[in-house]
């Protein structure tokens, strides 16, 4: 026997006691581990969930995302994001771990940080899909600049500064550069680009070139300063001069907004002193989704004004007022509207800079020059136009972009007095509605940091008040080419309130102790990497997405048959022929987009396939068009296949017939149309009609939509049949009976002429494909839609629809 109190026991007891209080000190670490769970079903759910409207949120959530259907899947995608966040706070707990003394520690700090993330799915709720979607960024972006500000030790003093951000800068540049040039070439030799906006330039700079009027535009029948003041393009025709190919153009623009993801990296890095935090900003802009979804819309002059609105606040940064003045005249080269930015810099020279005499004289003179330039020069060149038919016409009364400001005066000059006396107003409209989404566009990327650096700093936002006071929806919603100005001053504007808090940081004993410089520069580059990260991914103008909501533009041989079209083109003839294959006729002289310049055309190009502006309608007009054409014994048909129709003046019309019963014949690949809400899934397969087709299957996230829908096809009355190529396969989880697909044919009004469900039972092996026909019948003329909607529900492809008259 051991007696009570003996030396074994009272080490048992010590032993038992020491594992009780690491247990016990273990307690809050699994407590907070405890966490993970619920975070990684929150972070599931907005993943799935993130691109469906929120009425459709609210349907799914009452239906139980938990049982049913929808169990499976769910739970398989719980299972990845808990072990992905798993992973993750075990790297931040090794990382912490040095700091805070303890595995335990570490470990509990780092489930801490990571635990905002279970917030998104709240964010579900929210309808507009761009507010959405930087609300997320702003979320994870802000745990990134937490877990950076805890993670990076104290700084000690500063020493030398690395050379390494700015050798990197200029190589990010530069990739950025060749990135977007290489996505211009896929775009425009995929048959994606037109003659209206990117051929408006070419051929205003083929016209000056070659002697045939100084920026004469041949699709407006006058100058295109009659358009745009934008002079700076003759400048640009030395340069198109020896490469006179529309590319030129598009090359031109992307090393311009890569130049301005360069000197914004310039800006912040004088303004900063921290070029690894200079890098973050010009990384940031650089893969930004409205720089990069800017440059999908043909050449605009806006995107040759970003490097010049940063270079002006370089150039008052670095105390430089000649190079301060070139960037003003610039502006003032590129269009019209640029006299309010350069009346803006002019004030921020003046409180900002001190430049009392410069600034104010900028912007008298910025004044003067709208007045002359809106007020009298645009309209005065419209007189000019040459007698015809062209398809826009310029009102000489005005400045004819006044229209998008009608809600603010009939005219210009009343309807800047109005946004001006009536300041209320003015920001009760800039900050309404959809508009809210562009403020934050601007701000939350950027972490708010605008905010930061005073109202003399909130000056440099002030031209996105050009774009929110706009009745125009591209303009107020910063779509297309209209969001690189404003981007373009928010980043220095973010920069310049980074530098001011900085400094008021470093001015307060109080702060500059709870607050180190050095931690606070890494939260800053955290969140600002981390939030354009996001939106790279999430956000559909980006390329980088899954989502994207833009065509694969692949080479297919359908556009290998454009090819041999083109070239079947006797050089210097001219030439009329819808946009898209327009852009790549102008080597002739004065190339027209039909359905102009065909009384002097020697040939007629027609696709049918993208027949875009200007026919009011595109194919319920198209169509008819084109039957007249080939009817007319004016026009052989030299080609007609694949829905592209080439005809010259004065052929043999042996072909013309069956170029007729064509028509009444046409194949849809999905891949070649844009009517579709998965346009970016296009997959090469030689076995396919075209070489390609669409295929959306569980990891897209954009939830139910039609896989095709359009064209709008006019066909004759009569008896058809159509006949949908599609193959599905279904995930284990999912019953043979689930509804996969519906396939329908709906006339003018809406009205369904066939249709038919389609379930995993119906296809005979998973995969493979398979023929769905439906046969219709119509007496009167009819615009035909063919549509497949995808019920969100296992894979589903479509190859080609085919359309035949039943015999």
């Amino acid at each position: 026997m051991i007696a009570a109190g003996s030396p074994v026991e009272s080490s048992a007891d010590v032993s038992r006691a020491s594992r009780a209080r690491r247990a016990l000190r273990a307690l809050p670490a699994l407590s907070a581990v405890l966490l993970l769970p619920p975070v990684a079903y929150g972070l599931a759910l907005a993943h799935r969930w993130m691109y469906v409207p929120a009425d459709v949120v609210e349907q799914l959530l009452r239906d139980r995302p938990w049982s049913g259907y929808n169990r499976a899947p769910l739970m398989l995608e719980v299972e990845w994001v808990l072990l992905e966040l798993v992973i993750l706070a075990g790297c931040l707990a090794a990382v912490l771990r040095p700091r805070v003394g303890s595995w335990v520690r570490a470990v509990r700090e780092a489930v801490l940080h990571l635990s905002p993330l279970g917030l998104s799915p709240f964010l579900l709720f929210v309808d507009h899909l761009s507010t959405r979607l930087l609300l997320l960024a702003a979320l994870i972006a802000g745990v990134a600049a937490a877990a950076a500000f805890r993670m990076v030790p104290d700084a000690p003093a500063r020493g030398e500064r690395s050379r390494w951000p700015r050798r990197l800068a200029p190589v990010l540049a530069l990739g950025a550069a060749v990135y977007y040039a290489s996505l211009a070439w896929l775009q425009h030799h995929g048959y994606w680009t037109s003659l209206y906006d990117l051929g408006l330039f070419a051929g205003s700079l083929r016209s000056t070139v070659h002697g045939d009027g100084i920026l004469f535009s041949p699709q407006f029948g006058c100058t295109f300063l009659a358009e745009h003041f934008s002079p700076i393009l003759l400048l640009l025709a030395p340069l198109y001069a020896l490469w006179q190919d529309p590319m030129c153009l598009q090359l031109v623009q992307a090393v311009s907004m890569a130049a301005a993801g360069y000197l914004i990296f310039l800006l912040a890095d004088e303004t900063l002193e921290d070029g690894w935090l200079a890098l973050a900003f010009g990384f940031s802009y650089l893969v930004f989704p409205d720089v990069l979804q800017a440059q999908w819309h043909g050449f605009k002059m806006d995107l040759l004004e970003p490097p010049m609105l940063v270079g002006a606040l370089l150039a008052l940064r670095r105390n430089r007022p000649s190079w301060f003045l070139l960037s003003i005249l610039l502006l003032w080269a590129t269009k019209e509207d640029t006299c309010l930015y350069t009346a803006i810099l002019g004030l921020y020279a003046w409180l900002a800079h001190g430049y009392k005499r410069l600034g104010p004289a900028v912007m008298v003179a910025s004044v003067v020059y709208g007045a002359i330039v809106l007020g009298w020069v645009i309209t005065a060149y419209s007189i000019f136009q040459e007698p015809g038919s062209f398809y826009r016409d310029f009102p000489r009364e005005q400045y004819k972009f006044a229209k998008h400001f009608a809600h603010l005066g009939p005219t210009l000059p009343r309807a800047i007095w109005h946004a001006l006396t009536n300041p209320l107003y003015s920001l009760g409209y800039a900050f309404s509605d959809a508009r809210l989404a562009v403020w934050l566009t601007l701000l939350a990327p950027l972490g708010f940091l605008a905010l930061a650096g005073g109202a003399v700093t909130l000056l440099l936002l002030l031209p996105v008040f050009e774009m929110v006071l706009s009745n125009f929806t591209f303009m107020f919603a910063m779509d297309f080419y209209y969001s690189c100005a404003p981007v373009a001053v928010a980043y220095p504007a973010a920069i310049l309130g980074c530098a001011a808090l900085l400094r008021r940081l470093d001015a307060s004993d109080r702060w500059r102790a709870r607050l180190p410089a050095g931690r606070v520069r890494a939260a800053v580059g955290g969140y600002v990497v981390a939030a354009v990260l996001v939106l790279a991914w999430a956000d559909p103008q980006s390329p980088f997405s899954p989502v994207n909501e833009r065509p694969a533009y692949l080479r297919t041989p359908r556009t290998a048959l454009l090819d041999e079209v083109i070239a079947s083109i006797p050089p210097e003839v001219p030439v009329s022929a819808t946009g898209y294959l327009a852009i790549h006729l102008m080597d002739r002289p004065r190339p027209a987009m039909l359905p102009f310049g065909l009384e002097r055309a020697r040939f007629a190009v027609i696709d049918l396939y993208r027949p875009g502006f200007p026919f009011p309608g595109k194919l319920a007009t198209l169509l008819p068009f084109t039957r007249k054409m080939i009817e007319s014994p004016e026009w052989g048909v030299r080609r007609a296949e694949r829905g592209v129709v080439l005809l010259e003046r004065g052929a043999p019309r042996d072909l013309n017939a069956r170029a007729l019963e064509a028509l009444d014949a046409p194949d849809f690949e999905p891949e070649e149309w844009e009517g579709t809400n998965f346009p970016n899934l296009a997959v090469r397969d030689d076995a396919a009609s075209n070489g390609a087709f669409l295929r959306v299957g569980p990891s897209d996230r954009r939830g139910a939509g039609k896989l095709f829908w359009g064209p709008f096809y006019p066909l004759t009355p009569g008896r058809y049949t159509a006949t949908f190529r599609l193959a599905a396969s279904r995930e284990s989880y999912e019953a043979p009976g689930r509804l996969v697909a519906t396939i329908d044919v709906l006339g003018n009004g809406g009205e369904t002429f066939a249709a038919r469900d389609l379930r995993f039972a119906d296809f005979a092996r998973p995969g493979d494909w398979q023929d769905f026909p439906l046969d219709f019948s119509f007496d009167s003329y009819q615009a035909l839609e063919f549509r497949v909607h995808y019920h969100d529900a296992g894979t589903l492809a479509l190859d080609v629809i085919r359309v035949r008259r039943a015999p």
